[in-house]
């Protein structure tokens, strides 16, 4: 365990922990009680050892520093005061590994827009004693609690734009049109479709700006030249048995605006394709009963775009994409692996301000160890092997071995490993993670 924390304290210093300590305002007085490094560096111990509570916590910081500090000096920690520290050092994990491994043609590809923003957002299911702060949707059983978490970078300068706990039921489609005052002429933005808005797409064209985004699947498709139904399904189809894995289509979105844009698709390995279907089934209820076309487009990964084919062809496209599948692996890690809702289970009550540095904490942990981790062991396996790498299973692997990842001076003796248990075979046409996290395609 001492060797952990002394690892924990290595990485924690690649933040400039105490100068953003002094910025934030996170201790009024000095001395302090407790330093902010041994504050972070006790949580990720707990975490580490399965703990929850906050005798647990104050347990691995009095470790640490060889003196007691009770469960109420950590509390006293966890005020409206701190939340701007762990935010930060939030943004700084963030700059620091999201981009790792990827600057390799990154500059020229997107050397046409002046700037790069890329949105993803994430939700995370909390006790019902949170349900005041953040509520989540209403059911038959009464209102749960549920936190949604927003991010937006700019790729080009590496600066956090947007980083912000909210409640479940603020909806991306919110926040849709907040990229607007920030976009000028040729700047891009990548997001999820829950961003989708086909007036907000308009502004951004009438803006002189770009946009990639996840196809929305109950959106109205046209033909571009007879402005008649294009049924999507039936074209990716006929495409996939001519043989087809990469379609990229001119059409109009939308009955009434007729937005031009491409609609580029690939087709998913067969285990993503399954996997999305659990989920799909997973997730359904009476206002998300999904249909058969649903399920069948699920196949596909289906963005649509207005950049110009002589700007980006699809490869291009996909290969930009990938940059956005880096945030959303990070919130797929940390979402899998670490139950935030377990640490505030059977309490009377919890304060905003604690909840949202636990989950700063919490996202930075994954930041530091789990995504980067996920980077170098994707391209470690890229040229090893032609085997696809699962997200999953190597987000199990690397949970089960933790302690001996992070004591490695090298990553390379894991390579035959993780070749072996955290890969699958697939056909070699399919766009799969490696090429997405590691923008290869």
């Amino acid at each position: 365990m001492k060797n952990l924390s002394v690892k924990f304290r290595e990485k924690l210093n690649e933040l400039r922990i105490n100068e953003i300590a002094k910025e934030t305002g996170f201790e009024k007085r000095v001395p302090r009680k407790i330093e902010p490094i041994d504050m972070v560096a006790g949580f990720f111990l707990m975490l580490t050892s399965g703990g929850s509570t906050l005798k647990e916590w104050a347990m691995q910081v009095s470790s640490i520093i060889g003196r007691t500090i009770s469960k109420q000096m950590i509390n006293n920690k966890l005020q409206i005061r701190q939340e701007a520290f762990a935010k930060k050092l939030v943004e700084n994990a963030l700059l620091l590994k999201i981009f790792q491994g990827a600057n390799r043609g990154r500059e020229s590809l997107f050397a046409e827009f002046p700037n790069v923003y890329i949105e993803d957002s994430t939700c995370v299911s909390l006790p019902d004693n949170l349900a005041l702060e953040y509520a989540g949707a209403e059911s038959s059983k009464g209102t749960c609690a549920t936190a949604r978490i927003q991010l937006c970078i700019e790729l080009i300068s590496e600066s956090v734009k947007r980083l912000a706990i909210k409640a479940y039921r603020e909806v991306d489609q919110k926040y849709s049109a907040q990229i607007l005052s920030l976009l000028k002429v040729g700047d891009l933005v990548m997001r999820d479709r829950g961003y989708w808005c086909l007036s907000v797409f308009k502004q951004i064209m009438d803006q002189g700006a770009f946009f990639v985004s996840r196809y929305q699947y109950n959106a109205k498709c046209l033909d571009m030249n007879t402005e008649q139904p294009f049924d999507l399904l039936r074209y990716l189809k006929k495409m996939d048995r001519l043989g087809f894995s990469v379609i990229d289509e001119k059409i109009l979105v939308g009955v009434a605006q007729k937005l031009p844009v491409r609609l580029i698709a690939s087709k998913v390995s067969q285990s993503t394709y399954e996997a999305r279907v659990r989920k799909a089934k997973k997730d359904r209820s009476v206002s998300t009963n999904h249909s058969s076309e649903y399920y069948q487009l699920l196949q596909w990964n289906i963005l649509i775009t207005n950049i110009e084919e002589d700007v980006w062809n699809h490869g291009q496209v996909l290969r930009a994409y990938g940059f956005r599948w880096r945030i959303e692996t990070i919130f797929k890690c940390w979402k899998s692996h670490f139950n935030v809702k377990k640490l505030f289970e059977n309490k009377r009550s919890v304060s905003a301000s604690r909840f949202n540095i636990t989950c700063w904490l919490f996202l930075l942990f994954t930041i530091f160890f789990f995504f980067r981790w996920s980077i170098e062991i994707a391209a470690l396996l890229l040229d090893k092997t032609h085997k696809k790498l699962s997200v999953q299973s190597l987000a199990n692997l690397i949970a089960f071995n933790f302690e001996r990842l992070i004591l490695c001076d090298n990553l390379q003796e894991w390579g035959d490993y993780f070749a072996y248990f955290a890969t699958y075979q697939e056909r070699k046409d399919r766009i799969d993670f490696q090429s997405l996290i590691l923008a290869t395609k």
